[in-house]
């Protein structure tokens, strides 16, 4: 379980395909229940060949169960143009969450057309990361921060949580960044931080001439 949440996309292991069910699953069970609010996955999904027949949005689902027995399904976990998927969802909490992959098909072949023989469909399905988050998450926020091209992001929205940063957490490193647009500051020890670059769009022309670069200390 822990090559699944170590941040290493490289890194898979095999997920054997169920030929009985026609699905595969992998499980995370709590001994008390948990609440989770956004999911992240690198492996399955399957958006056909060439990625031109849609999402295939029910190769993937998240279900939950609080006996390990009987499981409701939440949601599905589509594909994406982007290896890595993060999905938001409403807070969901349980003790069991199982998510199910389908069995992955023989993959597309011009030389199966042609006479070629069959493709032998893949013994399972090759899974990097599957991560479960206690926090809140933008919704699917690879695509929209641009690592591969995105259509329909006004419907990818993210579900409005109540949780977020404070003003009071915000720094404000304007007075730090010098006249020839190196930023030199000492980031402060954290667990974790978020940063986010404001310009203004008459500040680009010269953004463009000093080409601004950051200095960390």
């Amino acid at each position: 379980m822990s090559q699944l949440t170590e941040g290493d996309v490289g890194v898979t292991s095999l997920l054997p395909s169920d030929t009985t069910k026609g699905y595969a699953w992998i499980q995370f069970a709590f001994a008390q229940p948990q609440t989770i609010k956004a999911i992240t996955m690198v492996g399955g999904g399957n958006k056909g060949p060439f990625g031109l027949n849609g999402e295939f949005k029910d190769t993937r689902s998240l279900e939950i169960s609080n006996d390990g027995q009987q499981f409701k399904w939440v949601c599905y976990i589509p594909a994406s143009n982007v290896l890595q998927q993060t999905i938001s969802i409403p807070a969901t909490t349980a003790k069991y969450f199982r998510v199910t992959i389908k069995n992955p098909g023989a993959p597309f072949s011009f030389g199966a057309g042609l006479g070629g023989g069959p493709v032998k469909a893949p013994a399972g399905t090759d899974i990097a990361e599957l991560v479960l988050h206690t926090g809140s998450r933008i919704n699917m926020f690879e695509e929209k921060a641009a690592f591969a091209p995105a259509m329909e992001l006004y419907a990818k929205a993210t579900i409005e949580s109540a949780v977020g940063i404070g003003t009071k957490d915000i720094v404000d490193v304007t007075a730090k960044l010098s006249a020839d647009g190196i930023l030199n500051w000492t980031a402060p020890k954290a667990t974790g931080m978020l940063f986010v670059l404001v310009i203004h769009s008459r500040a680009l022309p010269t953004i463009r001439r000093l080409r601004k670069q950051l200095v960390w200390k």
